[in-house]
């Protein structure tokens, strides 16, 4: 009786033994009570454009929800009230830095001195993007060479015209700094090949209709036309599209960027052909990038990102499509 007995308080502990440790088991897979997860830091960035929208910056976009989303990193994306406003850009800047931003990312309006100065007494990374300006004491620059990539546009129309053909250099009066790098190479590289160029700049408060028929556009030049903004080039596309007295000017139009509604115009042919690059890729590298110097790595000094031409044909190639096209 007595073994008897001895034997059943051993199962009843083992048993109670084990009700303890499932118990247990339980509480440390469920809840963090005994057990607690470590929790993931969040790194915020600040993305500051030139633009007052993102409608050149939609790839761009699309590559940095993408990196934000591996890298457990808190995005603010700023656009400004009016493009290429120096002053704004830097107000909106020092706003980010006291709201909390662990790096900043920004595309530059006019000169850097003031927010590299703040940028360096306030310890907070800066990354320079879609610039030519190569700053000391930030972290980096990441962009296309954009005066390669007007180099190699004129190229491409040596290949398709004439070297005595008249081409029309279309820009801004308030014009962004990539932009006037990118007309100062591609004129240059034209006359070089015996290319005539004009410039025809369009008023802040004028829309492109009106400023070809102010200089004479329409009337009796018969050109190729370049827009030296994206935001031009899909105007200058709309009015050819409209048929007028600009379409039986324009023997060709080229330009740069990659909006949606200017590769719908590169596949109809009204535009010729456009610079691509890999807008979803530099939004990506734009915030590892941050996140490494939030981590105080070593600067990455000045990378460059190759830049392409591209026709109708070239928007079903696979390399292209990828790029233009992504998918997050």
């Amino acid at each position: 009786m007595k073994r008897e007995a001895k034997r059943r308080k051993r199962e009843a502990l083992l048993l109670l033994v084990c009700l303890i440790g499932l118990v247990l088991l339980f509480l440390a897979s469920s809840t963090d009570l005994l057990i607690k997860e470590q929790e993931k830091e969040i790194f915020h960035i600040s993305i500051i454009i030139e633009e007052t929208g993102d409608e050149n910056y939609v790839n761009f976009r699309k590559g940095v929800e993408q990196a934000a989303a591996d890298l457990n990193v808190d995005v603010s994306f700023v656009t400004l009230y009016e493009s290429n406003q120096e002053k704004q850009q830097l107000a909106f800047f020092r706003r980010e830095q006291q709201d909390g931003a662990q790096a900043i990312v920004l595309v530059p309006v006019g000169k850097m001195k003031s927010i590299v100065e703040e940028s360096k007494s306030n310890s907070v990374p800066l990354l320079l993007v879609n610039t030519e300006q190569q700053e000391e004491d930030v972290y980096g620059l990441l962009s296309p060479d954009y005066r390669k990539m007007g180099e190699d546009l004129a190229k491409e129309i040596g290949r398709d015209w004439e070297s005595d053909t008249l081409v029309c250099l279309i820009g801004e009066e308030r014009q962004s700094g990539v932009s006037q790098s990118f007309g100062e190479a591609l004129s240059s590289a034209l006359e070089e090949a015996g290319f005539h160029t004009e410039i025809l700049v369009k008023g802040e408060e004028e829309s492109l209709e009106e400023a070809l028929e102010r200089e004479g556009w329409n009337e009796e030049k018969r050109f190729v036309a370049v827009a030296l903004e994206p935001g031009n080039l899909e105007e200058m596309a709309e009015l050819l599209s409209e048929g007028g007295s600009a379409g039986s000017r324009i023997g060709g139009l080229y330009g740069r960027g990659s909006r949606i509604s200017i590769l719908n115009y590169l596949d109809k042919r009204i535009i010729t052909g456009i610079m691509v690059t890999d807008e979803f890729s530099e939004g990506y590298l734009s915030v590892r990038y941050a996140v490494e110097a939030i981590r105080k790595q070593p600067s990455i000094g000045v990378k460059q990102l190759e830049s392409y031409y591209i026709e109708k044909e070239d928007l079903r190639k696979a390399e292209y499509e990828k790029m233009l096209y992504p998918i997050e």
